[in-house]
Parts: structure tokens; sequence; C-alpha cells
């Protein structure tokens, strides 16, 4: 059987773009404005400082000033986050986000950690409990000035999780200690 040289040609192509579908498919972020791109609004005329955007609930309480960064790693905007709050309070979470029970999940975000001490993790809200491999204490005095740093971690529900969620919180080491950090980029996909 003979073939056409166009024939062969066109069929590679069609593999080619089939291939690079099923790979963007693969890595659909689960995160809603993981990329804080979405329009920020303020929460109350009382509090200016204090913004929100779609697909993250604050707690007005603990923090001084949530809102976007002047500095990203891509696109037009990130997150800012200041707080002087109490340890542990946690200050902003994703919206729910429902997850196939045993599954393995990819978590990443970029951070520049400015000040003080911050906490980033998932939650496992079927449980209400955190997800201790993506669970990460973030330093200031691990960044240089200016510098984003690239975290990833790889986790596997329990059969039972429905839904997760993005947890970030002052971390539990300090008290009334000021945080101030940029995020952006957060992600959570699907690996199989």
């Amino acid at each position: 059987m003979k073939y056409n040289g166009s024939m062969l040609a066109l069929v590679v192509v069609l593999l080619v773009c089939m291939v690079q579908v099923v790979g963007v498919a693969a890595e659909t972020n689960l995160v809603v404005n993981g990329s804080f791109e979405e329009e920020w609004t303020v929460v109350s005329a009382d509090t200016p400082e204090k913004l929100r955007t779609v697909g993250w609930t604050a707690n007005v309480l603990h923090h001084d000033e949530l809102g976007p960064a002047p500095d990203k790693v891509d696109g037009r905007s990130a997150l800012r986050m200041v707080s002087t709050t109490r340890r542990n309070a946690q200050f902003l979470n994703s919206v729910s986000i429902a997850v196939d029970g045993g599954k393995t999940y990819k978590f990443s975000y970029w951070l520049y950690m400015k000040d003080g001490i911050t906490s980033i993790a998932v939650v496992n809200n079927t449980a209400g409990a955190f997800i201790r491999e993506t669970q990460m204490r973030h330093f200031a005095d691990d960044y240089m000035p200016g510098e984003w740093q690239y975290f990833e971690f790889v986790f596997t529900l329990p059969e039972t999780c429905e839904a997760i969620r993005v947890s970030l919180s002052q971390s539990p080491l300090t008290e009334n200690e000021r945080t101030e950090y940029y995020l952006d980029d957060v992600r959570i996909v699907q690996l199989d």
C-alpha cells in the first residue's frame, strides 16, 4: 500500500494536536482565580485597604491589608497580604474545590515573602484537616529582596475526600509579628 507524503504529514499533524490538547486538559487548574487576575472590590467603605476577589474568601478580622500586589510572577496581578494578627489565624481560603477521592494532585504556587512568617497548605474539607504533604511555613529571612520562589507538592487524597481548599494563615510560630507577602499562580491539578 502506498502512502502519499502529504497524507502522512496530515496524520502526524493531527496526532501532535491531539497530544497537545490532552496535555492541556490534564493541566487544568482547579483553583478559581489562582493567578488573582480577576477584579478586586472593597469589602467595606470603612476598610478600603481590605479588598476581595473572585474565588477566595477572606477573614477581614485576620489581616490588615489584602489586595493586588505591586509585583507579580506573570499576568496583571498577584495577591498582597499584610497582617499583624494572632498566630494560626486563617487570612484567606480558596473556595471549595470538588475532587475525586483517592486521586493524586499537584499543588504549586509562587511566593515572595517580604516580612515575617506565614503558612500555606491544602485542607481536606471533608475531614476538616490539613493535608500534611502540602503544609509549608515560609520565612522572610529565606528570601532575597524581590525574590520569588516556586513551591510544588504532590499528594494523594484519601478515598473519602470530596472537597479541598487552599488555606493561607499566620504562622503558629509568631504572635502579632508583621507578615507581608506576595502570592501568585496558585494551582492544583489532578495528575491521575
